[in-house]
Parts: structure tokens; C-alpha cells; sequence
């Protein structure tokens, strides 16, 4: 037996009924119907769009996402690049003691001999570096000398950093000196200094 005979019963059944009602009755159920119909047609049309706009959207924030991921691996090599070429500096420098460079700097600069001190104050870890805090005094300089020992001092490369700076201005009959307190940190890498 095959569909068209099994469906041949439902369909003599609805002839029947249909031959039974009047022509309105008739409109009426083929018009609702035909918006039954129309309703389920358009209810999957609207269902496969909301399917597509959310899959659109999820491509599209992953699209972001690769995005970001790409412009994140290019900020990491050149991080990496420039941590590499600060590590280089800062290995370029490892065997100078930071008090022998200050006294470098204070004779090219002409005031080694107001170097008063060069202490050592603190030690701490961050990362993969070694910052060491070091109290420095000079005393008795002009504006001048004390710009051209800031100077001479970081513009050599030697990896250290002025955290404070201390200035007392005293002045003797017509000359204006400057007694200098800083603090410095100076960097060396932990392998070097566990090494040492």
C-alpha cells in the first residue's frame, strides 16, 4: 500500500466536508488557510534570518578577535624586541659599579670633588631586573654644573633613573650654591647579579 492510497480515506473525508459547508464557510477556511499558511512561511523566513544575523554577528566578533590576536603577536615582538635591546644596555654596563660611574661622571663633569657620597639605600626584585636605590650628596655646585652632571649622567646609557631630587640653594655674600641629595635607582639584569 502506498502513501497516495493511505492518504485517499483523509482526502474523501475532507471533500465531504467541504462539499457539506456553504460557499462563506468555504472563503473563510482557505483565506485561513491561506494565512496559516503565509503565517508559517514568513515565521520561517523570519526564524532563518535571526539564525543568519546571529551567526553573522558571532563570525564577526571572532573576525575582531583574530584581529586583536594579530595585533597583539605584533605588539609582543616588538615588546620582546625592545626588551631585548634594554637588557642589552643593561648588560653592556654590568660590570661598572654605579659608584665608579657616578665618579666617571663627576670628573667629566669637573665636580669629583664635591661627590660627597654615593650610598647604597635599597634592593628589590621586579621581574626579571635588580633595582638598586643609591642616596647620592653633592654639595657647593652652580645651576651649570649641577645641569652638566644630570646630564653627562643620563645620557650615556648607563641604566639608571633619578627617583628624587633634593636641591637646597645657599647663598654666600654674591655666589648662590646648590647642595644636591638624589635618589637613583640603577638596574642590572637577576641573572647577572646572581651570577656575581
Amino acid at each position: 500500500m502506498n502513501i497516495a492510497e493511505r492518504l485517499e480515506p483523509l482526502y474523501e473525508r475532507v471533500r465531504d466536508q467541504l462539499a457539506g459547508m456553504t460557499e462563506r464557510d468555504r472563503r473563510i477556511l482557505v483565506g485561513g488557510l491561506l494565512v496559516l499558511g503565509l503565517g508559517i512561511v514568513f515565521g520561517g523566513i523570519w526564524q532563518m534570518k535571526s539564525s543568519l544575523d546571529a551567526r553573522e554577528k558571532r563570525l564577526t566578533e571572532r573576525v575582531e578577535a583574530l584581529n586583536r590576536i594579530g595585533l597583539l603577536s605584533v605588539e609582543l615582538a616588538e615588546t620582546r624586541t625592545k626588551s631585548d635591546q634594554i637588557a642589552a644596555r643593561i648588560a653592556e654596563h654590568e660590570s661598572t659599579d654605579v659608584s665608579a660611574y657616578l665618579e666617571q661622571v663627576a670628573q667629566r663633569s669637573n665636580v669629583s670633588d664635591r661627590l660627597d657620597s654615593v650610598r647604597q639605600k635599597t634592593t628589590a626584585e621586579t621581574g626579571s631586573l635588580v633595582e638598586t636605590v643609591y642616596a647620592v650628596k653633592l654639595s657647593r655646585l652652580t645651576q651649570e654644573e649641577l645641569a652638566t652632571f644630570l646630564y653627562e649622567m643620563e645620557s650615556t646609557g648607563y641604566p639608571l633613573k633619578v627617583r628624587l631630587i633634593t636641591v637646597k640653594a645657599r647663598k654666600r655674600a654674591d655666589e648662590t650654591t646648590l647642595n644636591v641629595d638624589m635618589d637613583i635607582s640603577a638596574y642590572k639584569l637577576l641573572a647577572s647579579v646572581e651570577e656575581e
